[in-house]
């Protein structure tokens, strides 16, 4: 029986992951879907493996946190759905903290919003990145590391 994780039964925080189900965040990132996810732990470990391997096929030696053996050191949100080809696939955004200065027009911010809100950042280098896993596949791509602040 594979184990389900219950999202209410994360530790989030303790963790530094969420995972996201929410169909506005999905068509943030595409169209292309069919339906939401939950990964379960062993899903969600071979998805962190790939995405191991990506950070070590894609590493600059300028990167000053990120690393294949310090990505969980980053707060990710993994938002989880099948394409509509049937592939499951994994969109992981990381950002090493939580930074709460709201912008000029922004509501408040809460703690929590990380948990449930895709975070969008401009520039901070290797602090910020996303990157798509196709589970199905075993393949990684749109590997993308944000712009030098």
């Amino acid at each position: 029986m594979k184990a389900k994780i219950a999202l209410d039964s994360l530790k989030r925080e303790e963790l530094k992951i969420t995972i996201i189900n929410d169909t506005n965040q999905t068509k943030y990132i595409t169209d292309n879907y069919t339906s939401s996810w939950t990964p379960t732990l062993n899903q969600l470990l071979t998805i962190d493996s790939i995405l191991e391997k990506a950070i070590r096929d894609n590493g600059k030696d300028y990167y000053r946190h990120l690393k294949p053996i310090t990505f969980k050191n980053y707060y990710r949100q993994y938002v989880c759905y099948i394409e509509n080809n049937g592939d499951s696939v994994a969109f992981i955004n990381a950002f090493y903290k939580i930074d709460f200065r709201p912008m000029p027009g922004d509501s408040v911010k809460r703690r929590d919003d990380w948990q449930f809100y895709l975070i969008e950042v401009k520039d901070g280098g290797d602090c910020y990145w996303n990157i798509s896993i196709n589970l199905s596949k075993k393949k990684y791509y749109n590997f993308i590391v944000n712009g030098n602040a």
